[in-house]
């Protein structure tokens, strides 16, 4: 996985649902929907230094995406998550971040 190192890892652990601790689903009853979103690189006053830490790595993973993400990509995400058009959805993590995810997840499967 071409310097994606433990980043990779985590990722995939973080893409993998583990069930949840027994007699905890009374969130259900309680109209609770627990969703996530989880941005890549998205255009902020410290993207350019979290560039800087992250080196070659961000480096490869800019490839991947054809630019860093704007609040305007990540925040309609946000606001259908808050709609009533999403009652069903529960217990999801929407990954926007341009295809990184799903560009380790296919090296990690070969693909």
């Amino acid at each position: 996985m071409h310097g994606l190192g433990s980043s990779s890892a985590r990722l995939a652990g973080s893409l993998t649902p583990s069930p949840p601790p027994a007699g905890s689903c009374d969130w259900r009853d309680r109209g609770i929907r627990i969703n996530s979103v989880s941005p890549g690189p998205v255009n902020t006053p410290i993207l350019a230094d979290f560039l800087k830490t992250l080196g070659a790595r961000a480096e490869e993973d800019a490839r991947v995406m054809d630019r860093p993400g704007e609040a305007r990509d990540i925040a309609p995400i946000i606001a259908f998550l808050l709609s009533d058009m999403t009652a069903w959805i529960r217990g999801t993590n929407i990954p926007a971040d341009g295809g990184m995810s799903s560009n380790i997840l296919c090296e990690m499967h070969g693909l």
